[in-house]
């Protein structure tokens, strides 16, 4: 579907990350402030907002940027600074393709999901078999990704009262998957179609064309993550409902606070793991 994208100037990556960690310069909640020199995941190595800086720079994809962003964001403060630190390592060397990277961790993160009941695992498996599509480089139509997205998402509205918080929320981590893989599909073949079209039309209209087809596929990717979200949620919706505890969408109890922290935890040690077994 898309030209394999690999890892380039690990040595630079090591450096920039080393240096905001001597600095103490790493925060949640800002891209990136050019006077304290200070920024989020993205922000610290692109010092800008727009993560398709690390694309060019460094071969990092921006859906891998996009979920690894969010997963930085929900951690503890302290735990945020760590996994930063730790993607030098993760990324390892030159020449490795992330490309898929971002498709493989989110069909892990559904093969994760707490036991379903029937009608809901038979809404995720297809989605699970599109995203092993998306995983080993072939394609998966958009059509058949948004019919997918649409079937999850019905689902989800429709058992939330009948079988619980986690059905519904591991349903809507189905469909967020499928959703950002018709997006992400739809956006690159436009993009595809207008350098095709380059040959034989406007150039300059061409490569305006093909931004946009880019700028929207950099959308899609970014919703990506919500998946990981979603699942977390119906595992730790999971945990209420073992530990008796009533789901709510609302929970202030530590019970729940402990739970929440160590699935973000857990999607942090997945993520490493991804990223190190990438191409």
């Amino acid at each position: 579907m898309t030209k394999p994208m690999l890892t380039k100037n690990t040595d630079k990556l090591r450096q920039e990350v080393a240096a905001h960690v001597a600095a103490d310069s790493i925060v949640q909640g800002t891209y990136w402030d050019a006077v304290s020199k200070s920024g989020c995941f993205i922000g610290c190595l692109a010092h800008e907002d727009n993560p398709a800086f690390n694309e060019t720079a460094y071969g990092l994809p921006v859906m891998v940027q996009r979920i690894a962003e969010n997963i930085f964001e929900a951690l503890p403060a302290d735990e945020a600074k760590k996994f930063f630190a730790a993607l030098p390592s993760a990324v390892n060397c030159d020449g490795k393709n992330l490309t898929n990277v971002g498709w493989q961790f989110l069909a892990a993160e559904l093969r994760s999901l707490p036991k379903q009941p029937a009608k809901i695992q038979a809404v995720i498996d297809p989605v699970i078999t599109g995203m092993d599509l998306l995983a080993s480089g072939q394609e998966w139509a958009a059509a058949a990704a948004a019919a997918v997205a649409a079937a999850a998402d019905a689902a989800a509205d429709g058992v939330a009262a009948l079988l619980g918080d986690d059905a519904a929320a591991a349903a809507y981590a189905a469909a967020y998957a499928a959703r950002a893989a018709a997006a992400y599909t739809a956006a690159y073949a436009a993009a595809a179609n207008a350098a095709a079209a380059s040959a034989r039309a406007d150039v300059y209209a061409t490569n305006v064309t093909k931004a946009a087809a880019d700028a929207a596929a950099y959308g899609a990717t970014a919703t990506a993550y919500g998946v990981a979200c979603a699942a977390a949620a119906a595992r730790d919706a999971a945990y209420d409902a073992t530990a008796k505890v009533r789901p709510r969408r609302s929970r202030a109890s530590k019970r729940g606070t402990d739970e929440r922290k160590a699935q973000n935890r857990w999607l942090r040690v997945e993520f490493a793991k991804a990223l190190k077994a990438g191409g």
